[in-house]
């Protein structure tokens, strides 16, 4: 069952636009990584996505019904969790009466019990009396993810979730995520810069740039058409490197080629290169200690379509 749907969503700020004609869906129980640079139109997405903006053209879909209906408005929302960059809290009272303030408008049942057990998971339980005003960033993210979790969405949206958080509350907050989409058949939308984090979590990717979706599928699929075979060679002499770097860089199956720990980590064109770049080092006699492939990893991929490989 299909979510949310974008169908052909523009969305422009003057003469800037922000979205190009984007078609995005997401289906129950996925975990949706939404990747891209600075810009990309991410944060418009979300935005769209929570009927807090509007779309110039196209339309999105909520559970198979338009954004726009607003008989169905309340009902959207009512399933709908999310964390934003900017969290929004009351910071003159207590977490605790935030998190309470939020149960009465989604009418959730014994929200006492509800508030006190979010708050105790996210260990804000012996803070849960004093002001927001007097928390720490990584406090303020953890009480923004409590409200999220308040309604038991079947849709939370995620927008850095874990930039503030330290090692222990990230793993923890993965761990939920997984459990959560697993238990509930809940859907996550979780934007995000981490692409380690994304690649470890996410059952599919998205990667936007410059307001056009570049590519969105399951992550295998992703790695499998979108990562081009890497190399890791080690020469015998590590003085020889940035001559060598320049000789592959002209051979036409070599699309990348970079230093790095003192190996040359090449990007080609495709798997069958491999041999004809062994050839290559032999007929020029390159002596190299290593000759290994490297799996593509979210990383080589992000780095291939948003910036350079040199």
């Amino acid at each position: 069952m299909k979510i949310f749907e974008f169908c052909n969503v523009t969305k422009k700020f003057g003469d800037k636009t922000a979205l190009d004609s984007i078609s995005l869906s997401i289906d129950q129980g996925d975990i949706l990584g939404y990747l891209g640079p600075n810009g990309a139109g991410k944060t418009t997405t979300i935005r769209l996505l929570l009927g807090l903006l509007q779309p110039d053209d196209g339309q999105i879909m909520l559970w198979g019904k338009s954004i726009k209906d607003e008989n169905y408005a309340t009902t959207i929302r009512r399933k709908i969790g999310f964390s934003l960059d900017s969290p929004g809290h009351f910071i003159y009272t207590t977490a605790y009466r935030n998190l309470m303030y939020y149960a009465r408008i989604y009418r959730v049942a014994n929200p006492q019990e509800k508030v006190s057990d979010l708050l105790k998971y996210f260990g804000l339980w012996e803070q849960r009396n004093e002001r927001v005003e007097t928390f720490s960033k990584g406090m303020r993210q953890k009480l923004s993810l409590a409200r999220a979790f308040i309604n038991e969405p079947r849709l939370l949206v995620l927008d850095e979730p874990t930039s503030s958080l330290d090692p222990n509350a990230q793993r923890d907050l993965k761990k939920l995520l997984r459990q959560y989409a697993l238990e509930k058949q809940s859907t996550v939308f979780f934007s995000s810069h981490n692409l380690a984090e994304v690649e470890e979590l996410c059952t599919k990717v998205t990667l936007i740039k410059s307001g056009k979706i570049v590519f969105s599928d399951d992550l295998s699929i992703v790695k499998e058409r979108y990562g081009n075979p890497i190399v890791a060679i080690e020469l015998e002499d590590s003085e020889s490197l940035p001559m060598t770097v320049e000789k592959l860089r002209l051979l036409d199956y070599v699309m990348g080629c970079k230093v790095g720990k003192g190996q040359l980590l090449i990007r080609l064109k495709n798997k069958q290169s491999s041999k004809a770049l062994m050839k290559y080092l032999m007929d020029n006699e390159i002596e190299f200690k290593e000759f290994s492939h490297i799996t593509p990893s979210l990383d080589d991929i992000y780095d291939k379509e948003v910036l350079t490989f040199e």
